[in-house]
């Protein structure tokens, strides 16, 4: 019993030190923070053609090894003039894994998260002449997204890395309206739209 408790003690002590050489031995910093710019262009959410909105993020990232990575982020985007002027939020949680060099790495990533907006809501209602008149309401949500695509980055410095995305943000929309007939009526579907992000991340 006491050999094989020496033995559990003994391995034990070999994992930790050999994860902890490893550690030493990688030149990459294991926190990185950074701030981004980005576009997402929502493909379904217009009724006649794409809508692209514009945000600024945050981005925190902990690099697990040289190659694999688990990231948060948070997208802001300010209102704009459509519908009102509604303002959306993202935030996404996920896994970054690729091939890192001295000065570029390029990787894959996935992660799931949400994105909150005002979701609108048309209703005709008869109107003067036997015409029918439009009129919109906006209901804030929070709809199911899942972002994957690339990332290149490159290293100007150890402390430093300047970072550009390209992925496909799909979100489950639950859209409801009330149409001609004015019966309440729900909508799924799933939106493929592209998000493009660009930015400057410290790392340490």
């Amino acid at each position: 019993m006491r050999y094989k408790l020496f033995g559990i003690v003994a391995a034990c002590f070999f994992v930790l030190t050999a994860h902890h050489l490893a550690s030493a031995q990688s030149e990459t910093p294991r926190y990185e923070v950074g701030a981004q710019f980005t576009a997402l262009r929502l493909k379904e959410f217009r009724i006649l053609d794409a809508h692209v909105i514009y945000g600024l993020g945050a981005r925190f990232t902990y690099n697990l090894t040289d190659n694999v990575a688990v990231e948060a982020e948070g997208n802001y985007f300010p209102a704009d003039d459509y519908f009102g002027g509604r303002r959306t939020t993202q935030g996404l949680f996920g896994v970054k894994a690729g091939v890192r060099r001295r000065k570029v790495g390029v990787f894959g990533k996935a992660r799931p998260g949400f994105i909150r907006f005002k979701n609108p809501a048309f209703r005709l209602l008869p109107g003067g002449g036997g015409s029918l008149v439009e009129t919109g309401q906006f209901i804030s949500r929070s709809e199911l997204a899942f972002d994957i695509g690339g990332v290149v980055e490159f290293y100007p410095s150890r402390r430093l890395s300047l970072r550009t995305d390209v992925g496909d943000t799909i979100v489950r929309f639950d859209r409801g309206g009330d149409f001609i007939t004015g019966r309440p009526r729900r909508l799924f579907f799933t939106s493929h739209n592209l998000q493009f992000s660009t930015g400057v991340s410290f790392r340490f």
